[in-house]
């Protein structure tokens, strides 16, 4: 279920949205918070993927106690009318501002989009859902110099999926680009074969057939074969 908090001064507004949304079999709606003071602990308690917030609550961006939007994800969506709206697509945690006539309209196809484009969960979520996966193939990220790298491929991979069949290269630019181009394709490879190399001596098949649906016991566990496997394992725990 997707997860939805509406911040919004006008309650007649806010139902008319609560009502196109529970059309939708897979969103939830936690509840509309009016008070703009209010918003830090309706989200902190509630913890909703999807923030659809009044546009006259935008300080709130601004609040030095107020750091929940420091997450690594563009999760919320903007009630503005047409004046305003110019001024706010700069913001890294603004997915899209929707005019208040055209909401009920839209607002459905935005959140689906969304969801589509996985979206809803940040970064560091996935980390730590790769470095759990990662515990159970019993491979400790803080023994091998290359586990950012590979942690960050699987990210790579999961946010645009189509890296996977363009390969490794890809991945690795991808890799090299997060990582601000300080570590070179050529090490990014050479860190991540050899966590590979050293996972072969230790490997148990039966393990991995326990944690991966789909695992092949006819082919090497390969960096990239790694990174589908680990592709469908984070799909499946996050729809």
């Amino acid at each position: 279920m997707i997860k939805v908090l509406i911040a919004n001064e006008h309650n007649n507004y806010s139902l008319k949205l609560i009502r196109t949304l529970t059309k939708e079999k897979n969103i939830d709606i936690l509840g509309i918070v009016n008070k703009k003071n209010d918003i830090y602990g309706y989200y902190e308690c509630l913890k909703p993927d999807i923030l659809i917030m009044n546009i006259k609550f935008y300080d709130i961006f601004f609040s030095d106690s107020n750091n929940f939007f420091d997450l690594e994800r563009k999760n919320i969506i903007l009630l503005a009318d047409k004046i305003n709206k110019l001024y706010f697509y700069n913001s890294n945690k603004i997915y899209n501002i929707i005019d208040f006539d055209s909401a009920q309209d839209e607002i459905s196809d935005i959140i689906k989009e969304m969801f589509e484009k996985k979206i809803l969960i940040s970064d560091f979520q996935l980390k730590q859902q790769i470095q759990q996966l990662l515990l159970k193939m019993k491979l400790h990220t803080n023994e091998y110099v290359g586990m950012p790298y590979l942690i960050d491929s699987v990210i790579c991979c999961y946010r645009n999926p189509s890296l996977v069949l363009d390969g490794l290269d890809s991945i690795y630019a991808e890799v090299e680009k997060d990582f601000e181009y300080t570590i070179t394709i050529d090490n990014i490879r050479w860190s991540i074969d050899n966590i590979f190399r050293a996972y072969k001596k230790m490997v148990n098949i039966d393990d991995l057939c326990n944690i991966f649906d789909y695992y092949d016991i006819g082919k090497n566990l390969t960096p990239k074969y790694f990174i589908s496997l680990a592709i469908e394992y984070l799909d499946k725990l996050n729809n």
